[in-house]
């Protein structure tokens, strides 16, 4: 037979022996030679719609892999400007999941220990 073909990355087929395959939907790919558009998943960063279509996470949610589940919402104090991950909001700072706000000597010990693989913070005693 010669007008058949395997569907390429990001196409599929829903017709056994068609010659046409048929593009995923915009922002979502598949696998080579996809035989529905249910083996089409949304990219990272991206969630599927009510129409089947992909639309970017929403401000506050982030999705790192490929795949149709919905878009996770960032902790409190935290936000997803590129969708990938979430990141404290300016003013906050990380330690461990939680962003707190920290001034003085305790946040100049959390920088100076942030690339460290395990760091003990000495408790800071306000100043008086």
């Amino acid at each position: 037979e010669g007008g058949c073909s395997a569907c390429v990355e990001g196409t599929y087929t829903d017709s056994e022996g068609s010659a046409q395959c048929n593009f995923c939907p915009k922002n979502a790919t598949s696998a080579a030679v996809s035989k529905s558009r249910a083996a089409c998943h949304c990219l990272p960063t991206f969630e599927p719609d009510a129409t089947g279509d992909c639309r970017r996470c929403g401000a506050g949610f982030y999705k790192k892999q490929l795949g149709n589940q919905p878009c996770d919402p960032c902790t409190p104090g935290m936000e997803a400007k590129d969708g990938l991950e979430c990141k404290c909001r300016p003013g906050l700072t990380a330690v461990g999941n939680v962003c707190v706000k920290v001034e003085g000597e305790m946040r100049r010990q959390l920088q100076e220990c942030s690339g460290a693989i395990s760091c003990k913070l000495m408790h800071v005693p306000p100043s008086s």
